[in-house]
C-alpha cells in the first residue's frame, strides 16, 4: 500500500477522527461482543484477534486478545499484544486464532477478498464476527452531503441535488434486489471459490469530509455470505437463504470449519 494510505490513517488517529474512544463500554461494537460471548461461554478463554483494532478500546473484552491495525500511531494505547500491519497480509501463522472480529474496517481495505482469505487462514476453525459499514456511497469521498452547493461547479451541484433521489429507500432496495438475484444466479452456476462481488470506490485520502469519505469499497452482505459459503463456511447469524437475501446491514457471524 502507498505511503499516502499509511500516513492518512496515522494522522486521522492522531486527530481523533478514528477510534476516538479508549473506553470499552463506549465502543459501538461492545454490546455485540458482550452478547456474543454470553451465547458462547465455551469461547471466553480462546484466542481472539481484532482486525482494525484502533486504539484498543475492546482489548479487555476477552482475556487472550491480539489487535492489528494499519496505523502505527495507536500502539501506545495497548497493554495487550498489538501488531501494526495490513489485513491483506497479516503477520500471523496459519491457524493462530479461534475467533476474529472486525468493526467498521473492511470498507477501507483496498482488496477485501484478499483480507477475507487471510481471516480464513489465521482462524484454526472458529468464528468471524464481522460488521463493516455496508453500502458505502461513491459521493462520500467529496463530501457532497455535508458541503454547501457553493463548493461545486454546475455538474457537482446537479449531482448533489439528486443525492436524495439516489438515497430514496424504495429505489435503492429495488436496485439491490435485482443485483442480488443476478449474483445468486451466478452463485448457482459456480458454487466453489465464488468470486467476491463488490464495488470499488475512489477513496479520498486528502480531506476527511465525512464518515467513510475514505472508503475504497462498497460491500453488500449477501455476496459476502455467498463468498464464505463457497469456501465451506456457514453463516450462523443468518442461517436461511431468505434471511441472507434480505439482510441489509448489521453484524454477520460466520463459522469457519477447518481440519487442522
Amino acid at each position: 500500500m502507498s505511503n499516502r494510505y499509511e500516513d492518512f490513517y496515522s494522522e486521522q488517529y492522531k486527530a481523533d477522527v478514528y477510534g476516538n474512544t479508549t473506553e470499552m463500554q463506549n465502543h459501538a461494537f461492545y454490546n455485540v461482543l458482550k452478547n456474543w460471548l454470553g451465547q458462547h461461554e465455551e469461547y471466553r478463554d480462546k484466542k481472539f484477534l481484532e482486525v482494525g483494532s484502533g486504539r484498543g478500546a475492546l482489548q479487555d473484552v476477552v482475556c487472550d486478545y491480539t489487535g492489528i491495525d494499519y496505523a502505527d500511531s495507536v500502539e501506545k494505547y495497548y497493554h495487550k499484544p498489538f501488531y501494526c500491519g495490513s489485513a491483506e497480509e497479516m503477520p500471523f501463522e496459519d491457524n493462530s486464532f479461534d475467533v476474529v472480529w472486525s468493526y467498521a474496517v473492511w470498507e477501507h481495505i483496498p482488496n477485501p477478498e484478499k483480507a477475507f482469505l487471510e481471516v480464513i487462514r489465521v482462524l484454526k476453525g472458529g468464528y468471524f464476527i464481522f460488521c463493516p459499514a455496508w453500502h458505502c456511497r461513491p459521493w462520500f469521498a467529496k463530501g457532497y452531503q455535508v458541503r454547501p452547493y457553493s463548493d461545486f461547479k454546475f455538474f457537482g451541484k446537479l449531482y448533489k441535488f439528486f443525492i436524495p433521489l439516489f438515497e430514496w429507500l424504495p429505489l435503492r432496495m429495488s436496485v439491490m434486489l435485482v443485483k442480488r438475484i443476478l449474483i445468486y444466479i451466478r452463485f448457482l452456476v459456480k458454487r466453489k471459490n465464488f468470486p467476491l462481488y463488490y464495488k470499488k470506490l475512489k477513496a479520498n485520502y486528502e480531506v476527511f469530509w465525512q464518515s467513510d469519505s475514505d472508503a475504497c469499497n462498497n460491500l453488500d452482505p449477501f455476496p459476502v455470505i455467498l463468498w464464505f459459503e463457497s469456501r465451506g463456511c456457514k453463516c450462523t447469524s443468518h442461517p436461511t437463504r431468505l434471511k441472507q437475501f434480505l439482510c441489509r446491514t448489521g453484524t454477520i457471524e460466520l463459522k469457519v470449519e477447518k481440519i487442522v
